[in-house]
């Protein structure tokens, strides 16, 4: 939970009280999950460099970028469980959607992205406990987060 008395940065010698920002605690949650070892994040650098969230997705050694037929900008991430290929669920600000939307991102949009190839390394507030999750999940973070 986030302090709301925690402080600014301080300015000219003078300390300002207030409100840490929504990122902040997002990107502590993160690398509180990183330091558990269960997910792998996505370089944003990349991502935002080429302009493509899939090229840096793609950049994971376990992630399979799947067209539709037809489509070449229709995707979605998939691993392969039990010999089998599954499609990733995805979030954006902790929210489930499908990849028609998360497509749409703008890479210079998003603050972090979090890839958890295994059911059971997802936070349980993403599914990772649930009986019906039988594949990995894709948490995209953005800027725009309040």
């Amino acid at each position: 939970a986030e302090d709301p008395e925690s402080p600014a940065p301080q300015v000219a010698g003078v300390v300002v009280r207030g409100r840490a920002p929504r990122t902040a605690g997002i990107l502590a949650d993160i690398d509180a999950r990183r330091k558990l070892g269960f997910v792998q994040l996505v370089d944003t650098t990349l991502m935002h460099r080429t302009g493509q969230l899939r090229s840096a997705l793609s950049a994971l050694a376990f992630v399979d970028i799947v067209t539709a037929r037809g489509s070449a900008s229709d995707w979605s991430v998939q691993f392969t469980r039990r010999g089998r290929p599954c499609t990733a669920r995805v979030f954006i600000d902790g929210v489930e959607t499908s990849w028609q939307v998360a497509q749409d991102l703008s890479p210079a949009a998003v603050l972090a992205a979090e890839v958890y190839r295994d059911p059971a390394t997802i936070p349980a507030q993403y599914g990772g406990t649930s009986m019906t999750t039988e594949c990995g999940a894709v948490l995209f973070w953005t800027r725009t987060t309040s």
